[in-house]
């Protein structure tokens, strides 16, 4: 599997911090370690989203179908901070792509949290 970050030039980008804990998010997704994943979501998302309710989002996006997967990358954007979304604290937004004989996506707003780098907001699938 390829990890790498595409996009436009010119745009302002997420912070680096937002996509490397965009990347291992859905890195940890696509290998199947929800737990992993869980584990880099923010205390607000996960009072929201118990880990059984998130678990099966996760398996959700990827079901056994799927087939193999080619490339998981940050597809570079705005990093969204004029979004009506976009709260105090955050850092960044970044979308992954899931590429392989079909395609499919995960978008994340990042925020600080202790002085880490913590997804408060999952959106599963591609647009």
């Amino acid at each position: 599997m390829l990890a790498a970050l595409a996009g436009c030039p010119g745009l302002d980008a997420p912070s680096p911090e937002a996509e490397s804990v965009a990347l291992a998010f859905a890195r940890a997704v696509v290998e199947k370690k929800p737990a992993a994943a869980y584990e880099l979501t923010a205390d607000e998302y996960r009072r929201a989203v118990r880990f059984g309710a998130f678990e099966e989002q996760a398996q959700a996006l990827l079901p056994a179908d799927f087939g193999p997967i080619s490339r998981v990358l940050v597809v570079r954007s705005s990093n969204m901070a004029g979004w009506k979304s976009w709260r105090p604290g955050d850092i960044g937004w970044a979308y992954v792509a899931i590429e392989g004989a079909f395609s499919q996506g995960i978008a994340v707003f990042v925020r600080n949290e202790n002085g880490q780098p913590r997804i408060r907001q999952v959106e599963w699938g591609r647009p």
